[in-house]
């Protein structure tokens, strides 16, 4: 599992799955005030970032890559990477 889920925050780390996206939303709805933490993510399945643009939770971290933070909706950081492809 790709996500680490403490008291109120879930820590998406490396590459999120599919498989992730219904614990997810039931992790967020259980409780109000749930935050996300991105700095480590690499990539999201489109289950899960559709689960992330549903709910909005508040972000602790924005994710390190242009793409997740554009497919967010986040302005981007100024340390965001983006992949070029040759």
């Amino acid at each position: 599992m790709s996500i680490t889920y403490l008291k109120s925050l879930a820590r998406l780390e490396g590459h999120v799955g599919a498989e992730d996206a219904e614990a997810l939303l039931t992790w967020l709805r259980a409780a109000k005030r749930r935050s996300v933490d991105l700095s480590a993510c690499q990539s999201l399945h489109t289950a899960v970032l559709q689960t992330l643009l549903a709910v909005r939770p508040a972000l602790k971290s924005p994710p390190p890559g242009a793409a997740l933070q554009q497919a967010l909706g986040l302005p981007l950081t100024p340390t965001a990477s983006s992949r070029t492809t040759p």
